[in-house]
């Protein structure tokens, strides 16, 4: 099972506190008088009356195994405007890939942290949020008066109130097909919209699914949407090297020719941060979900 960055649920372990019966020992020198003999014996057995208990059925709830309410406190929240910066390059960028998906190098990661400090503060601080890459700061950056940063942000925190990865499986064959994972059924049901015939409106819907595909078919969010590793490289160009403009995403800056000082950089001990890279299937969100993992 997949631990994530929040936990929803919280078991407590209750103790039982009993009454408990003393019996008395009399100091009289009296003997006790003999009991009556009712003629009904002490441990009778009980009366099989063919009932059962706990006959109740268990209640529906209409939620999939896992998913969890949403909170009625739950309220979208309005992303804030990020600023772009302009402190790496195109060779930086791609030493910092070691640090993204199961195919990563720690040690490499651990080498581009201390070798591009200020470049490793974009790529690994500024533009995550919750562990993941900041989707909605990106689209806000792009249209800081729009609703879809909003949109966008919002979606996510519903599918994360809704379905915890602490408490859905995520492995393949968990949920209701072979390669469906329970966590994948929980996130597939909490967007369904009205009149689905796989079951009532999905409780994220309403919040901010219903709204999602438009922003993300908007052309001019392309860059924001990291759906594989290999759309990390656009992304950081225009969040880390471009100053928050994603007009030349697809422009290489040429440093691969030039080649890049080092900074002489002093080894830190930053901690590895490997991130694993966890594609959500079969979900209206197409985005990549890339959790931070701190390696060892």
């Amino acid at each position: 099972m997949k631990h994530g960055a929040f936990t929803f649920a919280l078991l407590l372990a209750a103790g039982v506190a009993g009454g408990v019966a003393f019996v008395g020992c009399s100091s009289s020198d009296e003997a006790a008088p003999a009991p009556t003999d009712s003629g009904v014996a002490a441990d009778s057995a009980p009366v099989d009356t063919g009932a059962t208990k706990d006959t109740a059925p268990p209640v529906d709830t209409g939620l999939v195994p896992c998913e969890a309410k949403l909170d009625k406190a739950f309220a979208c929240e309005e992303p804030a405007v990020k600023a772009g910066k302009t402190v790496c390059t195109d060779v930086m960028i791609n030493e910092f890939m070691n640090c993204f998906g199961t195919d990563g190098d720690s040690k490499k990661c651990t080498a581009a942290q201390t070798k591009y400090p200020q470049c490793n503060t974009c790529i690994l601080t500024d533009w995550l949020a919750d562990s993941r890459i900041d989707v909605a700061g990106c689209v806000k950056k792009i249209d800081p008066t729009g609703t879809c940063g909003k949109t966008i942000g919002c979606t996510q925190a519903c599918l994360d109130m809704t379905c915890s990865s602490d408490e859905c499986d995520d492995t393949p064959g968990s949920g209701s097909t072979s390669t469906r994972s329970q966590l994948d059924d929980c996130y597939r049901a909490v967007q369904q919209k009205p009149g689905s015939s796989i079951r009532p409106t999905g409780q994220c819907w309403d919040v901010a699914v219903k709204d999602y595909a438009a922003c993300s078919g908007d052309a001019k969010f392309t860059y924001c949407f990291v759906r594989a590793k290999t759309d990390l490289l656009t992304f950081y160009r225009g969040a880390c090297r471009d100053n928050g403009s994603w007009a030349k995403a697809d422009q290489p800056d040429g440093s691969e020719d030039a080649g890049v000082t080092d900074t002489g950089a002093t080894d830190t001990g930053a901690a590895d941060t490997a991130v694993a890279d966890t594609a959500v299937a079969d979900t209206a969100v197409a985005d990549v979900a890339v959790d931070v993992a701190t390696g060892g």
